[in-house]
């Protein structure tokens, strides 16, 4: 499913990541922005990026310099598509700040299920919990107060 940012995406909080960060307006540069979270719209096969819980973003490198003009307040995803609804941190993805915030998922970039405070990612835990489910329905025990998730 190919992720979109909509009203409900908090761009607000991505902004202030890339204020945290020193992005400048008009920058474009390679950056790590850890733990999006990638819902899926219902009644579509596209999903949306939720920025709520986003991470400190990490400057890998600066492709072009920028100016200090207040960083645009409208944001576009491109190129984000993941496999399941999860939250996941981006590596090494061009993002540009001239006239609107451009997040570009490329040949460039890479993506990885984000791991929280236990140590586990999202999809181990929906795994966990579909087998879980499983293997108490099989055996006519379905105990839903029991399954981990």
């Amino acid at each position: 499913m190919e992720a979109r940012v909509t009203s409900q995406s908090q761009p607000f909080r991505l902004i202030q990541r890339m204020e945290e960060a020193k992005v400048l307006h008009g920058q474009e540069l390679r950056a790590d922005v850890p733990n999006v979270r990638v819902t899926a719209l219902a009644g579509s096969g596209e999903g949306q990026a939720l920025f709520c819980n986003i991470g400190p973003i990490r400057v890998r490198e600066v492709l072009q310099r920028g100016d200090d003009c207040p960083l645009p307040t409208n944001v576009m995803l491109q190129g984000l598509e993941v496999p399941i609804a999860g939250t996941y941190d981006i590596f090494n993805a061009r993002v540009s700040s001239n006239g609107e915030i451009e997040l570009v998922v490329d040949d460039k970039t890479w993506l990885v299920p984000a791991v929280n405070s236990t140590g586990s990612t999202a999809h181990t835990r929906f795994l966990k919990c579909a087998r879980a489910r499983i293997v108490t329905r099989g055996a006519q025990r379905a105990r839903s107060q029991s399954l981990p998730c």
